[in-house]
């Protein structure tokens, strides 16, 4: 419920409805819906956006809700129960008091494993909450300073890699990790794209917004701009530039901050737990940021084996000045110039087989392999 108002002089006047409603809805037997009950009102002066739907209980039969009071640090979390209803709010006073004012609507996601809360702060950078999920109690925890300040800094979306192991933040125009289990003061937060000077297919500019983990195992990373663009996390649980961020992946329709909801449906402390455990991943987690950092220097092809759509990546980028492709015994079969990283190559018309994938950037050429598998 949020409008803006440009006045005049050109001041931008936001206004945000700062209560929060309930409604119930009912789904039928042929699957369509009815409204049971509409908009009864649970709490005024409410400051917290609404980027998580909810939290599945510790017993897994019902959903923690939950927003915070303006002006103050108190959180209110309600328990809707199998039949419906609701409990009578868990008040949680902890932790600085983040106001609206200063912060703007406060991005939030939760853990994996439903035990960790990251709230979004200007003025604190991301506080981190340690959440109860069988009592609805929170508890503050610490916070991740902003790491500049270019007066772009605050978070706008954060998610956690399947193991819980890596916090990603996307802060302003940079996308950052940040290694949980590390011993390091800040976490071993690395740096592993900037989105500033990025334009979509239309040449409009592209940011980071809200992050999902995807039942794929990947992460989402939606635009913080309305754009046609959106970003990926192949592999979250490695550490470091391995991971393998693509930036600026088109989209067919324009989108901004958030893409339709992917819930947190399933809870746990692991990949197998918490997404497609039929995934194969490969490669252990480097144990330091320099050997990430090594390990993402070589051209990345994926999906590999592949059907014939192939993506490819170098240091979380996908843009080329020349592309070529050799079958196994050496003939030139693909050739492909400025590439810019806008979607996959189309290899279907090649046959199954194995085949040499050269690409050159600023003048070096990097070498890669990919295994094509007719359908």
């Amino acid at each position: 419920m949020r409008e803006h108002y440009w006045l005049p002089s050109g001041m931008n006047l936001e206004i945000t409805a700062d209560t929060l409603y309930r409604s119930t809805i009912l789904q039928q037997t042929d699957g369509s819906y009815s409204v049971l009950k509409k908009n009864e009102k649970l709490l005024e002066l409410s400051s917290v956006n609404g980027r998580v739907i909810g939290i599945p209980t510790e017993d897994e039969l019902g959903w923690w809700v939950f927003t915070q009071q303006h002006e103050t640090n108190a959180f209110y979390f309600q328990q809707i129960n199998a039949d419906g209803s609701f409990s009578d709010p868990v008040i949680s006073e902890t932790g600085p008091v983040n106001r609206w004012d200063i912060n703007g609507d406060n991005a939030l996601n939760i853990s994996n494993d439903g035990r960790t809360i990251a709230l979004s702060s200007e003025e604190f950078g991301t506080l981190l909450y340690r959440f109860d999920r069988s009592t609805g109690e929170l508890v503050y925890e610490t916070n991740l300073p902003p790491t500049d300040d270019s007066g772009n800094s605050w978070s706008d979306g954060f998610c956690w890699s399947p193991s819980n192991r890596f916090l990603y933040v996307a802060e302003g125009w940079k996308l950052i990790q940040n290694d949980l289990e590390s011993s390091a003061e800040d976490l071993d937060s690395i740096h592993l794209v900037n989105t500033q000077g990025m334009l979509d297919s239309s040449n409009w500019p592209v940011s980071l917004g809200s992050g999902y983990l995807g039942p794929d195992c990947r992460i989402y990373f939606s635009s913080g701009s309305t754009s046609q663009a959106f970003h990926v996390i192949h592999y979250p649980d490695r550490k470091g530039k391995a991971c393998t961020v693509q930036a600026n992946i088109p989209l067919p329709n324009n989108m901004a901050w958030n893409f339709p909801m992917i819930t947190k449906f399933r809870m746990g402390s692991s990949e197998e737990e918490v997404c497609d455990s039929s995934i194969e991943w490969f490669g252990a987690i480097p144990s330091s940021v320099e050997e990430a950092i090594e390990v993402s220097q070589s051209l990345q092809a994926y999906p590999n084996p592949s059907s014939g759509d192939v993506m490819l990546g170098l240091n979380g980028n996908s843009q080329f000045d020349q592309i070529r492709i050799f079958d196994a015994v050496g003939h030139l079969v693909y050739t492909l110039d400025d590439w810019y990283g806008q979607g996959y190559l189309n290899l279907s018309a090649l046959s199954s087989g194995i085949y040499v994938i050269k690409a050159q950037r600023d003048g070096q050429w990097h070498k890669s392999m990919v295994v094509l598998q007719s359908e």
